[in-house]
């Protein structure tokens, strides 16, 4: 692969991994800041952390671009994936397809035969 192509995929595969973690991060940041306890699972409620509208708000924002973020990322990562199975053609889809690599593998003994 082109050095841009391993770049642009370890980007957005970072971006992913931090907005996994991010978005449930400033979701709890943002529901535990009111002044009611935020029900877990409908299991247990979690009380407020911190009564704060400030931290609330800020948690809201930060949520709402992780959100707008995780979009982009994962429609960006579609194309990759469309790109390595429509344009280049090249096995990087079947490592992470399990049916395009049962194609690929079947394309590549036909050819050996």
């Amino acid at each position: 692969m082109p050095r841009w192509e391993r770049l642009s995929a370890t980007v957005v595969h970072l971006g992913l991994y931090a907005v996994m973690i991010g978005l449930p991060v400033t979701g709890f940041l943002a529901a535990t800041s009111l002044p009611v306890p935020v029900p877990l699972f409908g299991l247990v409620e979690v009380p407020p952390l911190v009564t704060s509208s400030l931290l609330h708000e800020a948690g809201e924002e930060a949520h709402g671009i992780l959100v707008g973020l995780a979009v982009f990322l994962v429609l960006f990562h579609v194309i990759g994936t469309v790109w390595h199975i429509a344009i280049r053609r090249d096995d990087i889809a079947a490592k992470m397809i399990p049916v395009l690599a049962k194609r690929h593998s079947e394309r590549s003994t036909s050819t050996a035969a």
